[in-house]
């Protein structure tokens, strides 16, 4: 049965949009494991003995995906009807969100910028606080999809990312800074958010543009 509250149209435009940011993210991934084949799984993602050595880490990366999924599927209608749907949306948002963001982001948000600020001397807070607030601030784009691109939008998405993002942090510390649990943790938030999260953005930007049309 043909679901009717979301368009042929809507679905086109949310996997492009899926292609067009996580396309890069997947490029970035396979370029980075084809140039340090030897190290990436072991000594990037977290693969190594020292992940079966931080249990507390793995409880709170599911307490936090738990909690972010209820969250955004209490909010988003869109998030629930597509959860579990296996179709060709879900595939390209599983490729381009979970494979791609879920494992890059972390990379990049956690392990290189956390073991960055480290180096140069901050405390764990702020390399958290820090850590989140640039994870927030790169989510806000989210937002400009939604209700015309409103500025709210994209600061409500800041917001909720930024906590998110701090969330992640805490784990990846407790984890002793093996990036593993994290990646585990945002690449379950990202395989049942989306792509229900980009739909709603889509959907909500047509209404915007609708209403805007009629007046």
């Amino acid at each position: 049965m043909q679901d009717e509250t979301i368009s042929k149209a809507q679905k086109l435009k949310t996997t492009i949009l899926l292609l067009l940011l996580g396309s890069p993210m997947l490029i970035v991934l396979v370029i980075w494991l084809v140039q340090d084949s030897n190290r990436f799984f072991t000594e990037h993602m977290g693969f190594n003995s020292t992940a079966l050595e931080i249990p507390l880490a793995w409880v709170l990366a599911v307490a936090v995906a738990v909690g972010y999924v209820g969250y955004t599927a209490k909010q988003m209608p869109e998030v629930r009807q597509t959860m579990f749907r296996f179709d060709l949306l879900k595939v390209v948002a599983i490729f381009t969100t979970v494979i791609g963001a879920g494992i890059v982001e972390e990379l990049i948000f956690r392990q290189l910028l956390m073991n960055w600020l480290y180096s140069q001397g901050l405390g764990t807070i702020l390399q958290i606080a820090i850590s989140g607030l640039v994870f927030g601030i790169g989510h806000g784009i989210w937002g400009l999809f939604s209700k015309g691109g409103s500025k709210s939008m994209a600061v409500g998405a800041v917001i909720a990312t930024t906590i998110l993002g701090t969330a992640l942090a805490i784990i990846f510390i407790v984890a002793e800074r093996n990036v593993l649990p994290a990646i585990f943790a945002h690449a379950l938030i990202n395989f049942c958010n989306e792509p229900g999260m980009m739909l709603y953005a889509v959907k909500q930007k047509n209404v915007a543009e609708d209403v805007t049309t009629e007046n």
